[in-house]
């Protein structure tokens, strides 16, 4: 027999899975256990560092902001940190915000701002709405776990970093069965993966400036198209 349990898992199986010495694999979750045991966490650190590359290099952005949630977890509090140190690294700022992102109208234009969440991304890029901020002109937003239902489904769509949750699947399936196979207690492994991929979509999409202004006008068509509008 074998288990395999993620972070959403209910607490009191985690506190059985640790009193027992079943083989079991851990997916972003934690337990004391020494042994027969394998942790496959997502490196925090690294996606911070890889998005931050990665948005600074697609754009010439002047400042950077990471939106986190309302009570982050140790894994959005490391990533944001690991974020904000490599823009740093580049020469840029980078300031922390939450449910208030009243800052961005005075952040110098324009911004990349990292969610930690594709949810917080959406409404990241409503509150934006709210402020009179273009998203991507003004605000360029990257989400994070590529949940296709929201980034597919908002205007603009949302920009998302998908870790490598694949791989996560493999590396728990191989290490549960070497642990069943192994005759006696294999000793406490722990492994992490980082981003698979970085899914550019509307709301990080730059355009040359010579063309914002076209692109202004097809966003107040679309939005007046049932009006008596003229040229």
């Amino acid at each position: 027999d074998g288990v395999l349990l993620t972070g959403l898992s209910a607490s009191e199986s985690v506190s059985a899975v640790e009193a027992s010495d079943i083989p079991t694999v851990l997916i972003a979750a934690e337990c004391s256990r020494r042994s027969n045991i394998t942790i496959i966490n997502t490196d925090a650190a690294a996606i911070g560092r890889q998005t931050a590359s990665h948005i600074i290099s697609s754009g010439s952005y002047e400042t950077f902001a990471c939106v986190l949630p309302e009570y982050p977890s140790a894994f959005s509090l490391s990533c944001a940190k690991a974020f904000a140190v490599e823009v740093k690294r580049h020469s840029g700022n980078c300031i922390f915000l939450s449910e208030n992102l009243s800052a961005l109208v005075t952040m110098k234009k324009p911004v990349a701002v990292f969610a930690l969440n594709d949810d917080l991304a959406s409404s990241t890029i409503n509150e934006c709405r709210k402020l009179k901020l273009s998203v991507p002109d003004d605000v360029a937003i990257i989400g994070f776990g590529n949940d296709a239902m929201t980034c597919e489904n908002h205007r603009p769509t949302i920009s998302s970093v998908e870790p490598d949750f694949e791989k996560q699947g493999y590396l728990a399936a191989m290490h549960l069965e070497r642990m069943m196979s192994a005759r006696t207690a294999s000793p406490r492994i722990e492994e992490s993966v980082g981003i698979k991929r970085i899914i550019s979509r509307g709301s990080t999409h730059k355009v040359p400036n010579n063309e914002s202004l076209v692109r202004r006008a097809m966003v107040f068509i679309k939005a007046n198209i049932r009006e008596p509008i003229c040229v």
